[in-house]
């Protein structure tokens, strides 16, 4: 990925279950005790980690360490102990080679624990100007705006790094504001340290949130500096475009001399790919849940051919060209 100009991956082990109407688990994980689901499921994490390089991310869902663990989440009870030796064994592990790791959001019957529990391993991890953890939110949902404004609140107060990855996002106020450090009950000048990562396949919102970063960055007023992501085979069109905007940033960088204005202000946006791997066993609710979510992804992929066809054009006219002045 690296090689076509994104910033990196986003690795996901595809492990993961869900709580049915009768606070049963649905998936892989049902079939083991309580003990050993954990164990697997922390195996299963480290091997993805060792998969990835420094400064990309680990993405897991926290239902996939199974049945124990869900009736915890479900309960908003404390994690059970070796959930959290098995966190904090990860956490570690990322830490040491310089990776981060999302907790990715789930469905509504546990995300408030999820929640609680990411607010705990990122008090412990993000400190000293470092984001290791970052929470999920989903930003159409009405509660998503007093929810990062506690989180917020909390990351002042405690002295941690709030680090969040909005999904479902549209080019609105919460961005805006986020972008600015303008958010209700938080003076603007202390504002707290924050990383932001939109994971959206909005074509609108990623071009609209980059321009914006680009003339707050130019006037010094860009208090939050955001990265992008989306699926592996999807929005590639606003991938590339994100890839030609990080290009123009670094040229005109490298274009000022050491301590011209604008250069140390200049925004450079990051975009990356998400993939997610494991067993076809451990991956088939992810799949069912993939396939669910992605039914309108067909109407969009006509939008997206002809810029991905000029992409490749472009690139293509690019290595000829250099073809014949070394000739």
């Amino acid at each position: 990925m690296k090689n076509i100009g994104f910033a990196g991956i986003i690795l996901c082990y595809g492990r993961e279950a869900q709580a049915g109407k009768e606070k049963n688990v649905l998936g892989p994980a049902s079939e083991a005790n309580p003990d050993q689901q954990i164990l697997e499921w922390r195996d299963g994490t480290l091997r993805t980690l060792g998969m990835i390089e420094s400064s990309n991310f680990l993405g897991i869902r926290l239902t996939g360490a199974g049945t124990g663990v869900i009736r915890c989440l479900l309960e908003g009870s404390d994690p059970p102990p070796l959930f959290r030796q098995a966190m904090d064994a990860i956490c570690r592990q990322a830490a040491a080679q310089g990776s981060r790791v999302w907790i990715d959001s789930e469905q509504q019957a546990v995300q408030s624990t999820i929640d609680k529990w990411t607010i705990d391993l990122m008090r412990r991890y993000n400190t000293c100007g470092r984001a290791l953890v970052y929470n999920t939110l989903q930003a159409y949902r009405k509660a998503s705006r007093a929810e990062l404004e506690h989180q917020l609140r909390l990351s002042q107060q405690d002295g941690w790094t709030l680090a969040v990855k909005l999904v479902r996002v549209l080019y609105n106020g919460i961005v805006r504001d986020l972008l600015l450090g303008t958010v209700d009950g938080i003076p603007q000048d202390e504002f707290p340290p924050l990383k932001l990562f939109l994971a959206t396949h909005n074509t609108e919102t990623v071009r609209q949130t980059a321009n914006l970063a680009k003339r707050l960055s130019d006037t010094g007023q860009l208090k939050v500096a955001p990265e992008f992501g989306q699926l592996q085979g999807m929005a590639d069109d606003i991938g590339f475009e994100i890839i030609h905007s990080a290009d123009a940033a670094k040229s005109t960088i490298e274009a000022n001399t050491e301590g011209s204005s604008g250069v140390h202000g200049t925004f450079v946006p990051l975009v990356y790919k998400c993939l997610t791997w494991g067993s076809l066993r451990e991956c088939m609710r992810y799949l069912v849940r993939r396939a669910e979510e992605n039914m309108g992804a067909t109407g969009r992929l006509k939008e997206g051919l002809l810029p991905i066809v000029a992409e490749l054009w472009h690139r293509s006219m690019g290595s000829v060209r250099r073809q014949g002045s070394g000739s």
